[in-house]
């Protein structure tokens, strides 16, 4: 028998977001083929990228393992930020970034404020898309952490694989940061 304690609000929302995102990674990594042919002529759909796209903000936000995070990749991804002079390609040069990411920042909100294109060809998809970027970073020393937001200005080519149907994330530009104000910092 299994028994769950909860003490807070906190914990239940932590946990039904990670159920959430188990869910989801069901269906990208198991189910996607599924979903794949529920569009016209087996080409998969906006409802279906924009749900992709979601997952991978979920996970990250999350921080899951880096298996976890893997199975939205295509071998040769590539990762661009404005922040790094040089692009990042392929799953190991993701897994140096995500042990990066994992130590620097903390508290991550991802949220899609404008799904600026998305244009499905065949099986590839293109999309544009502005998202809220807010966290938390800490310097070892400084008293507090600090909290930031920006609007992150991001292009993202999603493949699907022609014999399993499988979802991958094939490039993830992000083009700019933008400071803004934060909406969710608030109340935490």
């Amino acid at each position: 028998m299994i028994k769950f304690t909860l003490t807070g609000e906190n914990q239940m929302q932590t946990i039904m977001k990670k159920s959430f995102f188990v869910v989801l990674l069901f269906f990208v990594a198991m189910g996607t083929k599924g979903m794949a042919q529920t569009g016209s002529q087996g080409e998969f759909r906006e409802d279906t990228v924009k749900n992709f796209i979601l997952s991978w903000y979920n996970g990250t936000n999350e921080h899951v393992p880096k298996e976890q995070l893997l199975v939205f990749l295509s071998d040769e991804v590539e990762f661009r930020y404005p922040n790094r002079p040089e692009p990042l390609f392929g799953k190991p040069a993701f897994l140096d970034w995500y042990a990066d990411v994992l130590v620097r920042f903390f508290d991550e909100t991802h949220s899609v404020e404008n799904w600026k294109l998305i244009e499905i060809k065949g099986d590839r998809a293109e999309v544009e898309v502005v998202v809220r970027w807010e966290y938390r970073t800490w310097k070892v020393g400084d008293a507090h952490s600090e909290y930031r937001a920006n609007l992150t200005h991001q292009r993202w080519q999603i493949g699907r694989d022609a014999k399993d149907g499988r979802f991958y994330i094939l490039k993830k530009f992000v083009e700019k940061f933008e400071p803004t104000a934060p909406i969710f910092e608030v109340g935490r």
